[in-house]
């Protein structure tokens, strides 16, 4: 391969893997706001 072809994948491996984090903290931050609305002593007493 040639260096360019190899920085290419280097740049897409480094972006799947930003998009990947991103995706898992949207998902833990939506896991909470979901796991906190649900909770019943949290609906009475909100923060």
């Amino acid at each position: 391969r040639t260096r360019a072809s190899n920085l290419l994948a280097r740049v897409d491996d480094l972006a799947d893997r930003v998009c990947a984090e991103a995706n898992v903290d949207r998902w833990n931050r939506a896991r909470k706001g979901n796991s906190r609305r649900s909770h019943p002593i949290s609906a009475d007493h909100p923060d």
